[in-house]
C-alpha cells in the first residue's frame, strides 16, 4: 500500500509539473505576442532603422544610386526605403516576398490590425513600383495601394550555373517527375494533404 501511495504521489507531482510548465509556456507566448503587437512596428527589426540612419544616408551620398530597391520581410526594409526615397528624392521600388498588413499567416490583434494597413500605405506612398511573387499577392497589393505592381516569380535559371554543374545535372537527371516545395508549412494554413490525396 505504501508503494502504491508513493507511485500515486510521484505521478501526481509529474502531472502538476507538466501542467505548470505548459501554463508557463502559454503565458510566455501571450507576453511575447503582446510585445510584438504593441511595440514592434512594423516588425522586430525596427531598431535597425533608427540605429543606422546615419550609415544609410552616408551610403546614399557615396554611391548616389539611380534607384532604391527594398525587399521584405522584414518590412523595416521598406521603412528604410521610404525614408531614403523621400530624403534623397530617388525613385524607389519595393518588393514584397510576403505581404505586410494583408498577411494571412500573422496579423496584429484588434484594434491595432485596423491601423496596420494605414501605416503600410503611408510608408509605401513614395514607392514608384511594387514587386511581388504571385498573381494573388499582386492583386492584393493593387487593391490596397492603387499602384503598378509587377509579378516576378521565385525560381532560378539552370543556364546561370557553372558549365560543370549544369552538365553534371543533365547526366544524372532521372526520368521522373519531381515536386519540390521549398517554403514553410504553417499549421492549419498550408497543408499538403490535398496534393497527397490526389497523388
Amino acid at each position: 500500500r505504501k508503494k502504491n501511495s508513493t507511485t500515486f504521489l510521484h505521478s501526481k507531482n509529474s502531472v502538476n509539473k507538466k501542467t505548470k510548465t505548459f501554463i508557463q509556456l502559454k503565458v510566455t507566448e501571450v507576453i511575447k505576442s503582446i510585445i510584438r503587437n504593441i511595440l514592434y512596428w512594423p516588425d522586430a527589426s525596427f531598431l535597425w532603422f533608427f540605429k543606422n540612419k546615419h550609415q544609410f544616408n552616408q551610403i546614399m551620398e557615396d554611391v548616389k544610386p539611380d534607384v532604391i530597391f527594398s525587399s521584405s520581410t522584414p518590412h523595416t526594409c521598406h521603412l528604410i526605403g521610404s525614408y531614403l526615397a523621400r530624403k534623397h528624392n530617388v525613385p524607389w521600388v519595393a518588393e514584397f516576398r510576403d505581404l505586410w498588413s494583408q498577411n494571412n499567416v500573422w496579423q496584429r490583434m484588434f484594434p491595432l490590425n485596423c491601423c496596420e494597413a494605414w501605416v503600410e500605405k503611408k510608408v509605401l506612398q513614395p514607392a514608384k513600383l511594387l514587386v511581388t511573387v504571385s498573381e494573388t499577392l499582386k492583386d492584393d497589393l493593387i487593391q490596397l495601394h492603387k499602384k503598378d505592381v509587377v509579378k516576378v516569380m521565385n525560381g532560378f535559371c539552370l543556364t546561370q550555373w557553372s558549365p560543370d554543374k549544369f552538365l553534371d545535372y543533365e547526366r544524372n537527371k532521372k526520368d521522373e517527375f519531381v515536386i519540390r516545395y521549398t517554403g514553410k508549412l504553417y499549421d492549419g494554413r498550408r497543408c499538403p494533404q490535398l496534393l497527397f490525396d490526389a497523388l
